[in-house]
């Protein structure tokens, strides 16, 4: 899959329409911030590029005009929801291990038996405190460190696109700059869309900021500051 281009996307819950005609085209990769006030259609715009909410109208296309089905999407996509359901009986180690071993490169991780971290996610984890490689549960983590493993086994999958809602959400300052560095990195061979509510530490190193409100895009914006085409 290269790049992504939305047409026209349209969705509505009942008689709300949370996206309104959305055109949007995507780099193969990059870092993409979507920004925007609450119930400006954010989330439900990651829903329809992970291929969980079907458009009411519009459709998901490459560069070629071929349309892509939802099951093509959801073989591309990981996706961190802003609220996660958490496997609780699930140690670290071994929810990191479930990520990782879909994941083909090893600048991350590194297939071990045990597994062993790449340097970025070490440094990631413990910056929160937390010992991938030990047996402690999920449900024993504090909020922030629970959130902060959600982030880690996104990152260590294999997926060509890995979609954030509120990363930095509960973060501790130390971590998000980890993560917005570690971000970075990773958007230089996939692309990575974020959704960014308050904070704009990301901004300065996004290939571009989209504006939604309303369910509509109100702007696009280059690194460089300049406007871009949708």
């Amino acid at each position: 899959m290269t790049q992504l281009t939305l047409r026209g996307i349209t969705v509505h819950y009942g008689r709300d329409r949370a996206l309104d005609n959305v055109d949007l085209a995507f780099p193969a990769t990059g870092l993409v911030v979507i920004a925007g006030p609450n119930g400006s259609g954010k989330s439900t715009l990651l829903d329809v590029i992970a291929g969980v909410v079907m458009p009411s109208a519009g459709c998901i296309a490459q560069p070629s005009g071929e349309t892509i089905n939802r099951g093509e999407l959801r073989r591309h996509v990981a996706r961190l929801h802003q609220r996660t359901v958490l496997p609780y009986d699930t140690t670290v180690s071994e929810l990191l291990g479930f990520a990782a071993q879909y994941r083909r490169t090893a600048d991350l991780w590194v297939k071990a038996s045990p597994p062993v971290l790449g340097e970025p996610i070490a440094q990631l984890l413990g910056a929160g405190g937390i010992d991938a490689m030990g047996s402690v549960s999920m449900e024993r983590l504090s909020g922030g460190q629970q959130r902060l493993c959600m982030v880690a086994a996104t990152l260590l999958t294999d997926r060509r696109i890995l979609l954030f809602d509120e990363p930095l959400a509960g973060l501790a300052p130390s971590c998000a700059r980890i993560f917005v560095t570690l971000a970075h990195h990773v958007a230089e061979t996939r692309l990575v869309v974020i959704v960014d509510h308050e904070s704009q530490s990301l901004h300065p190193i996004a290939e571009r900021i989209v504006l939604l409100d309303a369910g509509r895009i109100v702007g696009v914006q280059r690194r460089d500051g300049e406007a871009a085409d949708g």
